[in-house]
């Protein structure tokens, strides 16, 4: 059985903390897809997306649901982010790491937009 603890932890760092996170936890050639304007953002658009950008002061993961096979573990669940003074951010999240020198990387993060 898989302790999936360690992929929750990296998950809502991605959420919470800043460009030491990603640094250390992004996978090389990693993706993000958001909603339009972003689209599809390689790692060096994400990278400078957090130049600078606000980050959430609070994150809470409902419906969560994983699955591994071999080194490989998807991650699946429904995010509420929080910033003051913003509407919280509603949106149903997948998320792909991968096994990459002994240590977990984000290789895949989606977000769809929930109301």
């Amino acid at each position: 059985m898989t302790d999936f603890s360690t992929i929750w932890r990296r998950e809502t760092g991605f959420w919470l903390d800043g460009r030491d996170h990603y640094e250390r936890y992004l996978a090389p050639g990693a993706r993000m897809v958001f909603p339009q304007p972003a689209g599809i953002l390689e790692v060096d658009q994400i990278r400078a997306g957090l130049e600078g950008a606000p980050r959430w002061s609070a994150v809470d993961f409902a419906a969560q649901a994983q699955s591994r096979l071999h080194d490989t573990v998807v991650t699946a669940y429904q995010a509420t982010g929080h910033r003051p003074e913003h509407a919280p951010c509603k949106a149903s999240c997948s998320s792909t790491h991968v096994l990459d020198g002994g240590d977990w990387k984000l290789l895949l993060h989606q977000q769809t937009p929930r109301g």
